[in-house]
Order: structure tokens, then sequence, then C-alpha cells
């Protein structure tokens, strides 16, 4: 059951001070390349704490809404654009991605604040489907990506230039 969480609280300035993509192979018969999936906050809020029911940290609880993108660098076979190709019948083919789940980039946001905090974030790939006979306008086959995001909060050691 997923909670009522409101988005109530502080909107937070924050800025980004590293962002990279996490990557991986896929190897799947005729279809060969690489994913790349990164998900980008667009708006953090900080929860009040009196909203958290149990909540006892020290550190603020926030709410980050967030914008995902994939791209597939293709080296394998390409079909003709599809009219709708995100619709079909979907394989699996997570078994088929080469897993570097450990090497997974934390990417990290500075979080305005008095003290200001250092919000980190890793994605990873939990499902890939692939839309059988399908193809994008390049051609590409066209697939769809689940992913789940860890996040993490500290308090920021040293102040950084550019956020009040």
């Amino acid at each position: 059951m997923i909670p009522n969480i409101t988005p109530v609280g502080i909107d937070r300035q924050f800025r980004i001070r590293k962002l990279e993509f996490t990557t991986y192979e896929v190897e799947y018969r005729e279809i060969a390349g690489q994913l790349r999936i990164i998900n980008i906050p667009v708006k953090i809020i900080e929860q009040p704490k009196s909203t958290l029911q149990g909540s006892i940290d020290e550190q603020p609880n926030y709410m980050i809404k967030a914008q995902f993108a994939m791209g597939f660098t293709n080296r394998g076979r390409r079909g003709p654009p599809s009219q709708d190709p995100s619709k079909g019948e979907n394989v699996d083919i997570t078994n088929y991605v080469v897993w570097e789940t450990e090497r997974a980039p934390w990417n990290e946001f500075i979080v305005a604040g008095d003290p200001a905090y250092v919000l980190r974030q890793r994605t990873t790939l939990t499902k890939l489907l692939l839309i059988k006979d399908k193809y994008t306008q390049d051609g590409d086959p066209s697939i769809n990506a689940a992913i789940q995001s860890t996040f993490t909060v500290s308090k920021l050691e040293a102040q950084e230039a550019g956020l009040s």
C-alpha cells in the first residue's frame, strides 16, 4: 500500500553537483547496444516533521519530483519506423542486460537551507521490456525501462557557493 503523502512543505532551491547516466549493455538476439538511464530531480520539497508520523531523524525528509530519461545506442538490427512504437507485445529482456548496478553512479544535489544538505541519488534498472517488432522513428528497437532510485541525505560539510 502506498502511503498518502500530501506535498506540503518547503519548496527548496537546489543545484546539481554531480550528474551521470547509469549505463548497461544489452545483448538480446539481434538487438545490441548501450542503455543509459537517469532520473533528474525537478522539484525538492522538505516535508515538515509534523506531517511525518514517528519520524525521529535529525535530517530533513524530502519529497522529490523527478523526470526520467533513457537513451539507447543501437549496435544491432534496425527496422522501419512504427506508427505507434509504444504499443505491442512486450518481451521481458531484463535477463539479457549486463548488470553493472554496483558501478551505478551516485548523483549529488546541494539542497539550500540552514544548514544545507547533500542529497545523493542512485538510479538502477529493474526491468527492461522490448516491444516486439516495433521501432522508433530512428529505426531503433522500441524499449521500455522500469527503474528504482535510492536516496541518502547528509549535512553539507562546507558551505558551497551558489545557494542561500
